[in-house]
């Protein structure tokens, strides 16, 4: 679900973006060039269930004849629990500058005032700076911790003593936190 949810946004990203430029829309062919999806077929799917939850126009039999609803291609509202077993690498494909929620359901943060339960806004992004607070992919889960340099090496920093940190180049970071929300 999570997948097909992602391909789905970056076809309606990538359809507003050329119809932004283009003044017209694109083929199935180019919506699977400029997503990196490699079947016309899975595109057409897709496009048939954009159009069925009324996110676009999509007149069948007809050439470049998308038409995005308004307020389609806006930001995305992903939520995903940080070591929930679930594959966190979709959100690899999402572009740079997306925003998505994280709910945290570990103490690594703690010192950070950041504990289980506390829903992260993050922004897609590979290269934060250094002392940020970022979501990284380690080992398949979810990783929340501060990005520093331990001995002129980047590390992915716990800030609770009980937790240890992980090697950069042992993890995809693939965001920065940058807002928090705590449920009284």
């Amino acid at each position: 679900m999570e997948r097909s949810y992602v391909n789905k946004l970056m076809i309606l990203r990538f359809i507003n973006d050329y119809y932004q430029k283009n003044h017209y829309s694109p083929s199935l062919r180019e919506i699977c060039q400029g997503t990196g999806l490699r079947s016309t077929s899975t595109v057409h799917r897709y496009l048939c269930e954009l159009s069925k939850e009324g996110k676009l126009v999509y007149m069948r039999g007809k050439r470049r004849a998308l038409v995005l609803e308004e307020d389609s291609a806006k930001e995305a509202d992903v939520t995903l629990n940080v070591a929930d077993g679930s594959d966190p690498n979709w959100i690899m494909r999402l572009p740079e500058g997306d925003k998505f929620t994280v709910n945290m359901n570990d103490s690594g943060m703690i010192d950070a005032l950041i504990e289980a339960g506390d829903k992260l806004t993050v922004v897609r992004q590979d290269n934060p700076e250094v002392g940020s607070i970022v979501v990284a992919i380690h080992d398949d889960y979810l990783l929340i911790r501060r990005l520093g340099i331990v001995n002129d090496n980047f590390y992915l920093v716990p800030d609770n003593d009980v937790y240890i940190p992980v090697r950069k180049k042992d993890a995809a970071i693939v965001g920065k936190v940058i807002s928090m929300q705590r449920d009284l």
